[in-house]
């Protein structure tokens, strides 16, 4: 008699609010929450064993999501975590297009707020004006444009 009074209170979720892309970035989001407090956990534990490192801590300077440890235990933030960190700072969505024209010249095309773009060498090419060309944009414009 409980299970079928839960199932009468639940409701379905509403359809503009669910849907594969929502499902897929909100894993996406998990997945890279999960790995930041691995990254910290490892981070920790590095401190507490390097003088250095202890150092660096009291001073303030902290280990972010944006760091990434490269083969020889040093970090470094990708072109893409930059932008993400930046959007998230922002209060803008940020995640890869789904589906066809997901790409531009073999490059993933993200979802900035609203505004389709996607890094090369370190640059934001976004895809704007009437006649739908990619151009260098800077991100403090790509916030503009993406509210």
């Amino acid at each position: 008699e409980k299970d079928e009074d839960a199932l009468e209170d639940l409701t379905p979720p509403v359809k503009e609010e669910m849907n594969y892309r929502i499902v897929s970035a909100r894993r996406a989001r998990e997945t890279r929450m999960e790995e930041e407090i691995q990254r910290n956990k490892r981070a920790s534990a590095a401190a507490a064993a390097d003088t250095s490192a202890s150092t660096a801590a009291a001073a303030g300077i902290a280990t972010t999501r944006t760091q990434r440890e490269n083969v020889d235990g040093a970090t470094t933030a990708s072109f893409r975590d930059v932008v993400e960190e930046y959007a998230k700072q922002h209060d803008v969505t940020f995640h890869p297009r789904m589906g066809p024209n997901s790409t531009k010249d073999g490059k993933p095309i993200f979802l900035f707020g609203s505004v389709s773009i996607y890094l090369d060498s370190n640059v934001v090419f976004a895809l704007r004006g009437v006649s739908k060309k990619w151009e260098p944009i800077s991100l403090d414009d790509l916030v503009r444009c993406s509210l």
